[in-house]
């Protein structure tokens, strides 16, 4: 173990990329980090949102202990604001908490039909695949979404034996907000792919998902380069499906700040931070990674 060098004591909310970065570089200084996991293994994303095939397992367990190694202890099945509180962190002796709990719930999609049975949440459905392996799906599957999250719920989709996998995304081709690499994998693996089209309903027959219809796209940014997609009228096409998935964006969980409004939220559901120090409107806490800076690559 490195020496310890400062008598603080460090609580590190989330095990995803952004805590145990955080928790290794800390540890070198030569401070005691504990990593508190909601969990049952340490990971966040990696473990939970990224397929086996683009992050075998074995990479991420090395990785992880060589962190432990450093002296830092992950404790899982805890869950902030549940199993532990600030008050609970503050009477155990910790001086600072660092708030790493990303972005783990998939956008909702305000249209008809987003509450069916065979529609399934992008971020849900890539856990269950990463942890038991047996989420449900239908012989046709549609993804929606131009993502990195959509073109992963695809090949998941693909090797859970669906006959079919579609996706429809609002943006053209060139403005997909994933690298031609992964959608060229995607589409080898045998997926379907329709651009510039946007979701207007979830269709359904007897209660069942039977497909999706679109509207072709007009434009997906406004004039000023905001998220701002106008559609086609009279455009209206059907994709049909017994399965769809969106995978439209990640949001926040933040129900564990209630009763803490010194830590404000950004409109977009993120942690507001100062830039420099990254500390939060609370003494003493601090919060980094997607939760404040949105989306990115996990390095």
């Amino acid at each position: 173990f490195p020496d310890l060098k400062y008598p603080e004591k460090i609580a590190i909310i989330g095990s995803g990329p952004a805590g145990l970065a955080a928790a290794n570089d800390l540890a070198l200084l030569g401070y005691k980090c504990t990593i508190f996991e909601s969990f049952s293994e340490p990971g966040g994303m990696l473990r939970l949102g990224v397929p086996t095939y683009r992050l075998p397992r074995d990479f991420l367990d090395n990785d992880i202990n060589t962190v432990k190694k450093l002296g830092v202890e992950i404790r899982v099945n805890t869950r902030f604001g549940k199993d532990i509180t600030f008050e609970d962190l503050k009477s155990d002796g910790y001086d600072v908490t660092f708030l790493a709990v990303g972005l783990p719930i998939t956008r909702r999609l305000p249209i008809e039909g987003a509450d069916l049975d065979g529609v399934l949440q992008g971020i849900k459905f890539l856990k269950s695949a990463n942890s038991n392996g047996n989420p449900e799906v239908g012989k046709k599957v549609l993804v929606i979404g131009g993502g990195a999250v959509a073109m992963d719920c695809a090949r998941t989709a693909l090797r859970l034996g669906t006959e079919e996998v579609h996706i429809a995304c609002l943006e053209s081709r060139d403005e997909m907000p994933t690298t031609d690499y992964e959608i060229e994998e995607t589409l080898h693996e045998g997926a379907i792919l329709h651009v510039s089209v946007g979701p207007k309903r979830v269709l359904e027959k007897s209660g069942s998902v039977v497909g999706l219809e679109t509207l072709k796209v007009k434009s997906v940014f406004d004039s000023q380069g905001r998220f701002n997609p106008s559609f086609y009228e009279g455009s209206e096409s059907v994709i049909d499906a017994d399965t769809v998935i969106l995978a439209i964006g990640q949001s926040s969980d933040l129900s564990f700040l209630e009763g803490h409004e010194s830590i404000q939220i950004t409109r977009g559901g993120t942690i507001t931070v100062n830039p420099e120090t990254l500390c939060t409107g609370m003494p003493g806490v601090f919060a980094g990674g997607d939760v404040v800076l949105g989306r990115g690559t996990l390095t």
